[in-house]
């Protein structure tokens, strides 16, 4: 498992905003990457993403300051999805 949700109760959210990706299969490297894609592994339908090449894309602090603005005037929570998993290095 990649990461896992902190608190139960957003669990639907992530998946939710996951959606379809929450299938896609991290391996290693792009050298097991090819290799699953040249043995067709998987099947034609299946996205594989090498480790090695994953590159966090930060939220900026205007666009959460906003969203949580937002959220509040109408009773509710916003916070980015990375603030509500917990994750392994």
């Amino acid at each position: 498992m990649l990461f896992r949700s902190k608190e139960k109760i957003h669990e639907k959210a992530l998946e939710i905003g996951g959606g379809g990706r929450l299938f896609n299969i991290v391996v290693e490297n792009e050298i097991v990457s090819k290799q699953l894609i040249e043995r067709e592994s998987f099947g034609k339908n299946v996205t594989i993403i090498p480790n090695n090449k994953i590159r966090f894309k930060s939220v900026s602090q205007d666009t959460i300051a906003f969203a949580s603005k937002v959220a509040k005037e109408v009773g509710g929570l916003a916070r980015p999805a990375y603030e509500l998993i917990t994750f392994s290095k």
